[in-house]
């Protein structure tokens, strides 16, 4: 008897694309063809493998280089005078983008906030439990937060916004949008400028913001990035997530909340 399970076209349909899988198309790939499952769907027209459904969608690619591939091609030290020009550039478009979903909330019914409510504090405790005592203070000021945190408007947000993320036009040195790919971060020398000319460009295009306002709306990063490296990876039809820990196997993501929430004064950290 063999000791290989038998081959099965349909799992390996399915395990091929358990996630999303993109390819680009056209004469001059100027489309992006993305396959998902039910599970993920967004809206659009589907095909079928297997038991479930496949969703299709058709989308124009955006234009350029990503960001990463933008600093090679020049090759220029990435603490030279010209590269603090570009990122400083480079932040200052992003923070038009995101004003973008600022400035397109979504419609959401009291139950949802509700439930936002629930969802966020169950897991702040959890960090707060579980997570070093260096980062307790600062949990616990986002609990404090919460209805501050949930007044703000609903706009949609970038889940892995990286360096190979963000597209751009190489002629123009500027941003032409975002994708969703996979990559690391680092600090540069200069970084400390970097947060006041998003806030100082994200206040000049929404307006009207008070220094409360902006205050929740940093809260409101802490919240996301808390989740977001707090705990191992949230991937739909994969394991739910659990909080990490100081160990071996959280040691990646602990190195992004120190570095961002308690040394941020400090650039020693590189994270690739």
């Amino acid at each position: 008897m063999s000791a290989y399970s038998e081959y099965s076209l349909n799992i390996a349909i399915a395990e091929f694309f358990s996630q999303t899988y993109s390819i680009y198309a056209g004469p001059e790939f100027e489309f992006v063809i993305q396959f998902r499952l039910k599970s993920l769907i967004l809206e659009s027209e589907t095909v079928t493998h297997g038991k479930e459904p496949l969703f299709v969608y058709i989308m124009n690619r955006i234009q350029g280089i990503s960001y990463l591939d933008f600093v090679l091609t020049d090759c220029f030290s990435e603490n030279s005078d010209k590269n603090f020009i570009w990122r400083k550039t480079l932040m200052s478009d992003v923070a038009r983008f995101f004003t973008l979903s600022w400035e397109a909330p979504q419609e959401v019914n009291s139950d949802y906030r509700e439930n936002l409510r629930r969802t966020y504090t169950k897991d702040l405790q959890l960090l707060l439990h579980c997570l070093p005592q260096r980062f307790h203070q600062i949990i616990r000021k986002c609990l404090d937060s919460m209805d501050a945190f949930l007044s703000l408007p609903m706009a949609l947000l970038h889940r892995d916004f990286a360096i190979c993320d963000i597209m751009n036009l190489h002629s123009l040195q500027a941003l032409t949008g975002a994708l969703h790919l996979k990559n690391g971060w680092r600090r540069f020398e200069g970084y400390e400028a970097l947060p006041d000319t998003f806030s100082s460009t994200f206040q000049d295009q929404v307006g009207n913001l008070s220094a409360e306002s902006m205050k929740t709306i940093n809260t409101a990063r802490i919240i996301g990035l808390l989740r977001s490296r707090g705990f191992t990876k949230r991937v739909v039809n994969m394991r739910p997530a659990t909080s990490i820990r100081d160990d071996e196997t959280g040691r990646y993501n602990m190195i992004y909340l120190d570095s961002f929430l308690v040394n941020q004064t400090h650039s020693g950290y590189k994270v690739r």
